[in-house]
């Protein structure tokens, strides 16, 4: 009972450093962002500031993968958030007390490069220990929190930073940003990394190179079914649902005009959809396969597609229909990532874990904005119908593959 009390303030220390962190990153991001394109006006300069951090976190991915594997996890998480206060603090110095104009712009592209470098670190090293935060019967659960406040911290943060920015100067959300990084450091502190007590199948790594450390990892994850799967799952499908980013608002508000209040109820439906599948999943325990679970989450995410297409050549409500569809989007995404998140940070050897966080993570996070990017131009040129038509098609390849993995009922998983 004591040891169950003792995973609760985990799982309670480890999503309010998350909440607190996420919050304040999110409400500096949107901020960073308005700034820019209040005072600079270039679309240029936001895309590059966009791009630099996901850019930055996929080249250097192997070596923060080699650090986590090779090193005490917590250290690592401390060091990175230090590091984020003091970039924040420094860019704050330069930027509004030196104040000099003709660097600003080269200011904010290292800063969003640097805090998304720091970010890729912690985010690693934290991931990869989550067998040492909390027992096996919670980690579930903790995954399922997590995202959840992820959600909360992506949906709220805008609205509060859109209030924000027209009545506090835009040096209150830098100061606001440490504030929360340091809140969320002092939270990290009095997490016991292994509160689980880990066993490791190698006590000492092996020394080697960083190139032979990712091509060891690489040659890891193809040689693991699952793995690999939902590797090839994961990438094709990220980058294939960035046509929502950008085919929700060009369908909506572009061509069909629609008021901006329906249209924010509509972008908020999804979250909705997410936090209820997020609260969902840390309560109800996982029992199905984890490939299986994948391809029939897979398959709801395949029929918000063809609803979406609905009404773009039927006189079906758009506003009704699109508000459904997006409440059954948020349910599958979240529900698709459980066990793909599960997986990873669970049942990969605790040796390895940096690695393979670190290649799903910089592969996600590069994959968003290049969909994005991609889809942006081709909405522009090519109907919304078919655009929705062919990314249903191939979350629905996707989804058919995964149902037909075949998984031995006990799989053994061996270390390199």
């Amino acid at each position: 009972m004591e040891r169950k009390r003792k995973s609760g303030v985990q799982i309670s220390l480890a999503t309010s450093s998350l909440l607190i962190g996420s919050f304040v990153s999110e409400l500096f991001t949107f901020a960073l962002g308005m700034y820019v394109l209040k005072v600079y006006k270039s679309s240029i300069l936001f895309s590059l500031i966009i791009f630099i951090g996901p850019f930055l976190s996929f080249i250097f991915s192997p070596f923060i993968g080699h650090l986590v594997d090779h090193f005490d996890h917590k250290r690592i998480v401390i060091i990175a958030q230090i590091a984020s206060t003091l970039v924040l603090s420094i860019a704050t110095y330069f930027l509004f007390i030196v104040g000099n104009k003709t660097y600003f712009p080269a200011i904010i592209v290292v800063l969003s490069g640097l805090l998304e470098l720091c970010d890729a670190f912690q985010s690693t090293a934290y991931k990869a220990s989550t067998t040492g935060v909390v027992p096996t019967a919670d980690q579930q659960k903790l995954i399922s929190l997590e995202q959840g406040v992820n959600i909360i911290a992506s949906l709220f943060s805008p609205i509060l930073g859109g209030g924000l920015f027209a009545v506090i100067p835009v040096i209150s959300f830098f100061v606001l940003d440490i504030a929360g990084e340091i809140v969320a450091l002092i939270l990290i502190l009095f997490l016991n990394f292994n509160f689980a007590e880990v066993v490791k199948t190698n006590e000492k790594p092996k020394e080697q190179s960083i190139l032979l450390d990712s091509k060891e990892a690489l040659s890891f994850i193809k040689s693991d079914k699952i793995l690999a799967s939902m590797a090839v799952f994961g990438i094709i499908a990220n980058f294939s649902l960035a046509a929502i980013n950008v085919g929700i608002p060009y369908v909506l508000v572009t061509l069909y005009k629609m008021k901006s209040t329906l249209f924010g109820i509509i972008q908020a439906v999804i979250a909705v959809g997410m936090l209820t599948a997020s609260i969902l999943w840390s309560v109800k325990h996982i029992k199905a396969s984890l490939t299986k679970m994948t391809g029939l989450f897979g398959l709801l995410t395949t029929f918000s597609f063809v609803l979406f297409c609905l009404p773009l050549f039927t006189k079906l409500n758009m506003f009704v229909v699109y508000a459904i569809s997006m409440l059954i989007l948020g349910l599958s995404v979240t529900s698709v990532n459980m066990p793909v998140s599960i997986y990873i940070r669970t049942k990969i050897p605790f040796e390895i874990q940096g690695r393979v966080n670190a290649f799903f993570n910089s592969a996600v996070s590069v994959l968003t904005p290049v969909g994005t990017a991609v889809f942006g131009l081709l909405f522009d040129k090519v109907s919304p119908i078919i655009l929705f038509g062919i990314t249903g098609v191939i979350i629905l390849i996707l989804s058919i593959f995964m149902l037909t993995i075949d998984v031995p009922n006990k799989k053994t998983i061996k270390a390199l």
